[in-house]
């Protein structure tokens, strides 16, 4: 189950799909990219099934390892989030 969560980030990323996994209910501003890997959040819900470690965390750290060496956008926004000020 690890390998295969490990393996979907990657895929995800390279689809241009990544998203960072979490657990509980969404807040007002989940929707927004997360403002240093720039890729979506996703909630498998406020629910624990104690699988989380073996499904969520690989994913992470595979779209973290994709994206933080690359530092490209996972298929997300490339310009400025809205609530940072553009640069020079």
């Amino acid at each position: 189950m690890t390998a295969v969560s490990f393996g979907r980030g990657v895929a995800t990323y390279l689809r241009g799909t990544a998203e960072l996994w979490t657990v509980g209910h969404p807040g007002a501003e989940f929707w927004n990219l997360d403002p240093e890997y720039r890729v979506r959040w996703n909630t498998s819900g406020c629910m624990l099934a104690d699988t989380e470690l073996l499904t969520h965390l690989p994913n992470n750290l595979a779209v973290r390892w994709m994206v933080d060496p690359l530092r490209t956008d996972g298929g997300c926004l490339t310009g400025p989030l809205p609530h940072t000020p553009a640069g020079p």
